[in-house]
């Protein structure tokens, strides 16, 4: 990218460029993410706070943080 090469930390969005398409499902659920993190972030006796984990699988892991529950999983519909 012309616009960052002295600056490695200095990235634009690739949707920027080769008219990456912003409508597809992938772009919508990174989207969706970055909304939320953006958020929570406003907080930061939130993002600061430890989690306390409720429960856990092979598959998957439910934690609390400030009274937040959070459950990530590994598994797809594949």
């Amino acid at each position: 990218m012309a616009d960052g090469v002295d600056d490695p930390a200095n990235r634009e969005a690739l949707w920027l460029y080769n008219n990456y398409a912003t409508t597809g499902q992938t772009y919508q659920r990174i989207k969706t993410l970055n909304d939320i993190r953006k958020k929570l972030g406003a907080d930061d006796k939130w993002m600061r706070a430890a989690a306390a984990v409720l429960s856990w699988t092979k598959t998957d892991i439910a934690m609390d943080r400030e009274g937040a529950i959070i459950v990530l999983t590994n598994v797809s519909k594949c």
